[in-house]
């Protein structure tokens, strides 16, 4: 059986991107380690994939967007839409269209590679997916990769992606500045964005921290973004304590819409009784009926006029090595955040 780049990275004691990139004589790779990985590789009987038959001029010109299509992350589908419009908007001035390559959390790593090589595209981009074993295949066949909004492979790509913990700092110093002494953070897990919930706790914390706040473990919810009868009983322990929290910092506004509701069936009101900030800014807030959260807000344009660039970048030169760029998040004050009452000790006994 013809040996793999993961048997080979694990042999070394390398990473996969390592192995990758010393194999095809790229990246800000050592001459020693290329040199150790080739003769390893040599002795396991690993050969680079053949390169496919060359492509036309017509062909050449095009470049393809993963994007996961699943229920799950719906919600998402607006707020992408700024980001895919600008990096269109750039390829095209460079000659080149995009094309939209569909796949779900359950596709394996070879059919992500298949969809991409019968797409025939120059370079691709993967909106808020990160696979590295479908990735390193692609490297290898020639496919660069600029992957966008996800910051769990940082060091391994080009990249394009939120400061997802200054953000979440920012935000909870704004609570802070307005008077809250009692926050609670409130987080899911969002699937395949590992680093995003991880980075936003440690911004949230590191404001707590810098500010010689409290946070006790029960301040801290981890919940199902889907599950509303699970983030009823989660938020019924945070809300049913001594203390009512008089701050929340919620992952996003997606989930802060489902807290929201929350609140309201145990009659509490946002802002009076507990403020709400959250990062991202991904509801349609000309929408009537959508609540108005106080964000810290994602810029999409300039995540996508830039991903389009580095696509470009891609497809003229080398890959020299990784290029990450993190793009701020801008504060938007929607009102549902306010300085917390002074008289407030618990609110069971005013209910």
């Amino acid at each position: 059986m013809k040996p793999t780049l993961r048997e080979i990275a694990k042999s070394l004691e390398v990473s996969l991107a390592t192995v990758s990139l010393s194999l095809r004589d790229k990246g800000n790779i050592s001459p020693e380690t290329r040199a150790l990985v080739r003769e390893k590789a040599a002795e396991l009987g690993y050969s680079l994939p053949e390169k496919g038959p060359e492509r036309s001029d017509k062909l050449r010109k095009t470049v393809g967007l993963l994007l996961v299509i699943d229920y799950s992350v719906s919600y998402l589908f607006g707020f992408i839409r700024t980001i895919i419009e600008n990096l269109e908007r750039r390829v095209k001035e460079e000659g080149y269209d995009i094309v939209l390559i569909p796949i779900s959390f359950q596709s394996t790593d070879t059919e992500i590679v298949q969809k991409v090589m019968d797409a025939r595209v120059k370079a691709v981009a993967s909106l808020h997916y990160a696979n590295i074993n479908a990735f390193v295949k692609l490297e290898d066949r020639g496919i660069p990769i600029v992957v966008v909004m996800n910051n769990t492979h940082v060091h391994n790509y080009y990249n394009v992606c939120s400061d997802d913990f200054r953000g979440a700092y920012d935000g909870t110093k704004y609570l802070i500045n307005l008077g809250h002494r009692k926050l609670a953070y409130v987080g899911c897990d969002r699937f395949n964005l590992e680093a995003l919930g991880r980075e936003r706790f440690m911004g949230f914390m590191s404001a707590i921290n810098e500010s010689h706040l409290e946070f006790e473990a029960g301040l801290h919810v981890e919940t199902d973004g889907q599950d509303m009868n699970r983030l009823r009983e989660e938020l019924a322990t945070l809300l049913e304590g001594p203390v009512l929290p008089t701050g929340l910092f919620v992952i996003d506004d997606e989930l802060a819409l489902r807290v929201k509701l929350v609140l309201t069936e145990r009659g509490l009101s946002v802002p009076s009784d507990v403020s709400i900030i959250a990062p991202g800014d991904v509801l349609d807030y000309s929408k009537p009926y959508i609540p108005q959260f106080t964000t810290m807000r994602i810029n999409t344009e300039i995540l996508g006029s830039t991903t389009g660039e580095l696509l470009v970048n891609r497809i003229k030169h080398s890959k020299q090595r990784s290029y990450g760029l993190k793009v701020n998040q801008e504060f938007v004050d929607r009102g549902s955040c306010a300085p917390p009452l002074v008289a407030r000790l618990t609110f069971r006994g005013r209910r």
